[in-house]
């Protein structure tokens, strides 16, 4: 199809949506943009601190990258699923 990161715009994005922005995060997990789901994840997490799908996503893009922030998500992420 040719779709690529440059191409696509998202347009009327509600930042305070949560399930839309979980949604764009899933789609781009899905399809392996990372730096757009990182961004996504971030942005939840401005809104919900505490969220669980958020914290565990992006400690996980951190961790694979070796960036010294992952542990910090991590362990926030550990507390709050106990």
């Amino acid at each position: 199809f040719g779709i690529t990161k440059e191409s696509v715009k998202i347009n009327d994005l509600n930042s305070k949506d949560l399930t839309s922005l979980i949604r764009f995060a899933s789609l781009f997990n899905k399809i392996g943009w990372q730096e757009q789901e990182e961004k996504i994840y971030k942005d939840i997490l401005n809104i919900d601190p505490n969220s669980c799908f958020a914290l565990n996503n992006l400690s996980f893009i951190l961790a694979k990258r070796s960036d010294p922030t992952a542990p910090i998500f991590i362990n926030k992420y550990r507390s709050l699923s106990q």
